[in-house]
C-alpha cells in the first residue's frame, strides 16, 4: 500500500469515524476507485461497462476506465463520467442481498448512502451496508446490501425505553404474554406500550409494569447466541448488568454485550440475545472452492500468543476445550477469550500442543483418522503421529498428513465451534524457475506444460510430471515465456486476452500485444499488462493436467496504489 494511499484512509476515517463492520464490507475511496479494501486490487465497476438503467454493480480488476470511476456527491454516489446515473438498491427492497446498480438519480430512498469510514451505509436503513456477495472477491462478483457486522450491540436508555443506538424509532420490549421465559424483542417503539417499558436498578434490568420480572440470560449460559429472557428477578449471575458507555453486558462476563439478530425488513421484530461485543460474527455464508483454493481463508490462520491459540479472523476467541473438561475424547472447540480460563491455556512445543495445566493431555485427531471434517480433541499425549503438530507461520499442520490444517468447522468462528481438520491450503501462485523447467512451488515434481505435448496455436498450459520432453522447456526473452523448441515459435498467452479470474493460459505463435508479456516476481509469473494477475492452478488443485490459469495474485503488486 502507498504511503499516499494510507493517509488518504487515515484522513477518512478521522472524517467520518469508524464504523464496526465485517472485513467484506469495508471500501477505500482512492482517486475515485472504489477500492475493496479486503482485496484492493479490486474496485468496483459497472457490469460489461453498460452505463444504462439496471446495469449490475460488480467487482473488476481495478483499471483505467469510466466504468470503474465515481464520485460521492452529498449521499449519492455518481457516475464521474455521467453524473446523472447513481449507485442504488434494485427495487428499493432493502435486506440482506439486494443487488445494488445503476440507476438514474433522483432524491428517492434507495438512492442514498452514507460514508461512514471505510462503511457504506444504506441511508434509508442503517443496519444494511455495501457488501461483496459470499465475501468472494473475483472479476464479476456482485455487490450487494448485507446486514453489518458489530452495529447491533450498543444501547440507549431513554428514560424508560432501551433503543438500539441506530435505530432510535425501536424498542426492547417482552414479546406476547408477561412470565418466565417470555421472548425479549426489538421492535418499533409504541407510546404508552407497557412491553417496552424497563427500569434500570441495582444490576437488575426490571419489567416496569410488573417488576417481579428482569432480564435474564437463558439458563445462564454465558455464550454467542443465548437469547435474553425475562424471568422472576433473581440476585444470580444471568440477572445482573452493567449499563456503561452505551453497552449492556453481563456484570460477570463482561465479553459479551446485549446484541440484536435481525428479522428480514426494516419493520420486522429483532430478538434479543447475548454476543461476544463488537467481534466479527460470521455471515454463515457458503465458501466457493475457487475461493477456499484460491486465497488462503483466515480460519486456517492462528497466532500464538503466550499460552494461548487465537485465531486471526478474530483475535477474541481462543482454542479450547468444551466444558473445560479435562479428559480423554473432550472436543476441542473454539471459546470467547478469558482471563481467567485455563482450559484455554497450552504449551506448543516439540511437535505437542499440550494443555498447560495438564501437560499429559495434547490435542490430537478423534481416532488418527485424518480427512475433511475430522474432530480435533484432547487425548492422553503418546508418540503417535495422530498428537503431532507443525506451526509453520500463522498454519498448524497435521504431521501425520502435511495436506491437513487445523480450522474452524464452516469458518463459523464463535463459541463452541468445533475445531477439526481440513485440506489445508496449497499455494497455487508459486512457482519455481529450475534452469527451463517451471516447477510449482507446492509439488516440484510438477512442471509447466503443454497438454499432450501438442505444440500448436491454442493449445492448453497445464501441470505435469516433469519430464524431458520438449514440451517442459521454456526460455525468458525479455517480457515473452517461450516454449524452447522450434526457434521459440510459440510462447505463453492469455486466451482471447481476457484479462480476468479464470482465463485460460494457452500456447500462441509469439506476438508483441500484452497477452504475452509477463513480468517475473519474485516466485509468481505476473501479467505485465496488470500485475495484479498472476499464473494460478485451477482450483489449486496440483496434479496432472491441473489447467494453468489467470487470476487475481494472493499478493497486490506493490505500486499498484500509485498507478491510479
Amino acid at each position: 500500500m502507498s504511503v499516499l494511499m494510507a493517509k488518504s484512509i487515515a484522513i477518512l476515517s478521522c472524517l467520518f469515524g469508524a464504523a464496526k463492520a465485517y472485513g467484506e464490507q469495508r471500501w477505500i475511496l482512492h482517486k475515485d476507485y472504489l477500492k475493496y479494501k479486503a482485496a484492493p486490487q479490486y474496485c468496483a465497476s459497472l457490469r460489461e461497462g453498460k452505463i444504462t438503467n439496471g446495469a449490475d454493480i460488480i467487482l473488476w480488476h481495478c483499471a483505467k476506465g469510466d466504468e470503474f470511476q465515481f464520485k460521492v456527491n452529498g449521499n449519492y454516489i455518481q457516475l464521474k463520467a455521467d453524473p446523472s446515473y447513481c449507485l442504488s438498491v434494485r427495487e428499493g427492497k432493502a435486506g440482506d442481498g439486494s443487488d445494488i446498480i445503476l440507476w438514474k438519480c433522483d432524491d428517492t430512498a434507495p438512492f442514498q448512502f452514507e460514508i461512514d469510514g471505510e462503511v457504506i451505509k444504506y441511508r434509508a436503513d442503517h443496519r444494511y451496508v455495501v457488501s461483496v456477495r459470499q465475501n468472494n472477491p473475483m472479476d464479476g462478483a456482485d455487490l450487494i446490501l448485507w446486514s453489518m457486522g458489530g452495529a447491533d450491540d450498543k444501547w440507549v436508555v431513554d428514560g424508560k425505553h432501551i433503543k438500539p443506538q441506530h435505530e432510535a424509532n425501536k424498542c426492547l420490549s417482552v414479546r406476547g404474554a408477561v412470565g418466565d421465559g417470555s421472548d425479549i424483542v426489538v421492535i418499533p417503539c409504541a407510546p404508552g406500550a407497557a412491553s417496552g417499558r424497563w427500569k434500570v436498578e441495582n444490576g437488575l434490568i426490571k419489567y416496569d409494569a410488573d417488576p417481579k420480572y428482569c432480564l435474564s440470560v437463558r439458563q445462564g449460559r454465558f455464550q454467542d447466541g443465548t437469547d435474553v429472557i425475562l424471568w422472576s428477578c433473581d440476585t444470580s449471575a444471568e440477572f445482573q448488568w452493567e449499563v456503561k458507555d452505551n453497552f449492556i453486558r453481563p456484570m460477570s462476563s463482561k465479553d459479551y454485550c446485549l446484541n440484536v439478530r435481525h428479522g428480514s425488513g426494516a419493520n420486522s421484530e429483532g430478538w434479543a440475545r447475548i454476543w461476544s461485543c463488537e467481534a466479527v460474527e460470521p455471515l454463515g455464508l457458503p465458501v466457493t472452492s475457487d475461493q477456499k483454493q484460491q486465497a488462503l481463508a483466515d480460519e486456517y490462520l492462528w497466532a500464538i500468543d503466550g499460552d494461548r491459540i487465537r485465531s486471526t479472523l478474530d483475535r477474541k476467541y481462543c482454542l479450547s476445550i468444551r466444558e473445560g473438561q479435562i479428559t480423554d475424547g473432550a472436543d476441542i472447540i473454539m471459546w470467547h477469550c478469558g482471563d481467567n480460563s485455563p482450559e484455554q491455556k497450552w504449551i506448543v512445543k516439540d511437535g505437542f500442543i499440550k494443555h498447560k495445566n495438564n501437560p499429559g493431555y495434547c490435542i490430537q485427531v478423534r481416532q488418527g483418522k485424518k480427512g475433511d471434517g475430522a474432530d480435533c480433541i484432547l487425548w492422553t499425549c503418546g508418540n503417535r503421529d495422530s498428537a503431532r503438530w507443525d506451526v509453520e507461520g500463522n498454519s498448524i499442520r497435521y504431521r501425520a498428513d502435511p495436506s491437513y490444517f487445523m480450522t474452524v468447522r464452516q469458518g463459523r468462528l464463535q463459541d463452541g465451534s468445533d475445531v477439526i481438520l481440513w485440506s489445508g491450503y496449497i499455494n497455487p501462485f508459486q512457482f519455481i524457475l529450475d534452469g527451463s523447467l517451471i516447477k510449482s512451488k507446492a509439488d516440484p515434481s510438477k512442471c509447466v506444460s503443454v497438454r499432450q505435448g501438442k505444440i500448436g496455436n491454442g493449445a492448453d498450459i497445464i501441470l505435469w510430471s516433469c519430464s524431458t520432453s520438449d514440451e517442459y522447456h521454456w526460455t525468458f526473452q525479455g517480457d515473452h515465456i517461450a516454449l524452447d523448441v522450434d526457434n521459440h515459435e510459440h510462447c505463453l498467452s492469455v486466451r482471447e486476452g481476457k484479462y480476468q479470474d479464470g482465463a485460460d493460459i494457452i500456447l500462441w505463435e509469439c506476438g508483441d500485444d500484452h497477452t504475452y508479456r509477463f513480468v517475473i516476481d519474485g516466485e509468481r509469473i505476473r501479467l505485465k499488462a496488470n500485475k495484479n494477475y498472476c499464473l494460478s492452478v485451477r482450483e489449486g488443485r496440483i496434479g496432472d493436467g491441473s489447467d494453468i490459469i489467470l487470476w487475481a495474485c494472493d499478493e497486490t503488486y506493490t505500486d499498484f496504489d500509485d498507478e491510479l
